[in-house]
């Protein structure tokens, strides 16, 4: 049910935009969708609440929250299109994006495949690069101030507490301004910020998205920024392990919830990138062990060629061998573990040597799993796409039991 329009104006805002029915509030304004009448479309028109008209610190700040907005144009970022006086208090009209919040999304499926979590978190990026080339912090990213349109696209919204870090802030300099649950540590302190203060938010956005709960929860606001100023960022491993998560995207993850400035993505677009990598393959498992001669035997056939080609497969053969010592191999089962005595490794290695220099020279061939060699350059450089469900030996948590 829609709600009845709460403002005491029955004329058009500004002259040109009916009101409709609400659509959303906060602490400091209404939120409305109206009709632009000049233009015929469908708008929103944010109104300042009355009680705050009356504060000039809260007129400057709605004001400048549209001029800050109006300064990019960016797909994944909501347009603002005018704004000015109504009655006792002022407006903002902005896009009208016809959807839900990503908080309204996340609530309805309790969690988000990593697919679709890895896309909105690009498209707030991407939203982030256009806003941070302006030369402005947003302070506020979370999915409360994040649109999904019926196009599926991710929108950023809300400046009201973005500055121009280089130009100076509304609030001085020890004020905290932000929603404590996604602010990084350097603004739970009041310090100063860069745009690697957003980066940190959207690492607690993917974070939520992914798990379906908080990196940090406590019973008041306080607790939560004192934990992000203290406690490390807990694992996505820990906290859901059952997901299987890549090892590359908790690492996105995990840099962008670093404690230091320095040490997460140098940008948006650097951000971006690595979530793009991350997306080959987001559910591929940890790999098993590598495979250690020493300790596994393995079963191989051995095919007859002709005496003519020996020399030219035995040598492809061996080449082919030492390249897989360093590179990728294909999973092969094992038997229990041969026992040998320490003291005959000295001679044995020697001797298998020469037991196959003998097998080239009769004209036969080894092949480990019954394949023909020559089907990869054997270098590592090429390693196939990670499929969900297949080991990746390149993708492997540093405690693996053997």
């Amino acid at each position: 049910m829609q709600s009845p329009v709460l403002f005491p104006s029955q004329e058009p805002v500004g002259g040109r935009y009916e009101l409709l029915h609400r659509v959303g509030e906060g602490n400091f304004s209404i939120t409305y969708r109206a009709r632009d009448v000049i233009l015929d479309r469908n708008v929103a028109v944010k109104v300042l609440r009355e009680q705050f008209a009356a504060d000039e610190t809260f007129v400057s700040r709605f004001e400048r929250e549209a001029r800050v907005a109006a300064s990019v144009s960016h797909p994944n970022v909501v347009d603002v299109y005018d704004f000015g006086p109504v009655g006792k208090t002022y407006y903002i009209a902005m896009q009208y994006v016809a959807g839900r919040t990503l908080k309204e999304e996340l609530d309805a499926r309790g969690r988000i495949p990593p697919p679709d979590a890895i896309r909105f978190a690009t498209q707030i990026l991407q939203g982030l690069a256009a806003i941070h080339a302006a030369g402005i912090v947003h302070r506020d990213i979370k999915p409360q101030n994040v649109l999904l349109g019926q196009d599926e696209l991710a929108r950023v919204t809300d400046f009201g507490v973005a500055h121009y870090p280089l130009q100076g802030a509304l609030t001085t300099h020890g004020t905290t301004v932000g929603t404590a649950s996604y602010m990084a540590p350097e603004q739970a302190r009041g310090g100063a910020l860069t745009e690697a203060t957003d980066l940190y938010a959207v690492g607690v956005v993917l974070f939520e998205l992914l798990t379906g709960r908080l990196p940090f929860e406590a019973d008041n606001p306080m607790a939560v920024m004192l934990a992000h100023l203290q406690q490390p960022a807990p694992s996505l491993s820990d906290v859901a392990p059952e997901l299987q998560l890549s090892p590359s995207l908790q690492s996105v993850v995990a840099r962008a919830l670093s404690k230091d400035p320095t040490a997460r993505y140098p940008s948006a677009g650097d951000m971006s990138e690595a979530l793009a990598a991350a997306a080959i393959a987001p559910n591929e498992v940890t790999a098993a062990p590598p495979f250690d001669a020493a300790e596994q035997t393995q079963t191989v056939q051995v095919p007859v060629v002709s005496a003519a080609g020996a020399a030219t497969t035995a040598g492809a053969a061996a080449s082919q061998g030492s390249a897989n010592a360093v590179g990728p191999r294909t999973a092969m089962p094992s038997l229990p573990p041969v026992r040998r005595d320490q003291r005959a490794a000295g001679w044995l290695a020697p001797l298998l040597l020469f037991g196959l220099a003998l097998i080239a020279g009769a004209g036969l061939l080894v092949s480990a799993n019954g394949l023909p060699f020559g089907d990869g350059d054997g270098n590592g450089d090429d390693d196939p796409p990670a499929v969900a469900g297949v080991a990746d030996a390149t993708a492997r948590p540093s405690a693996v039991s053997p």
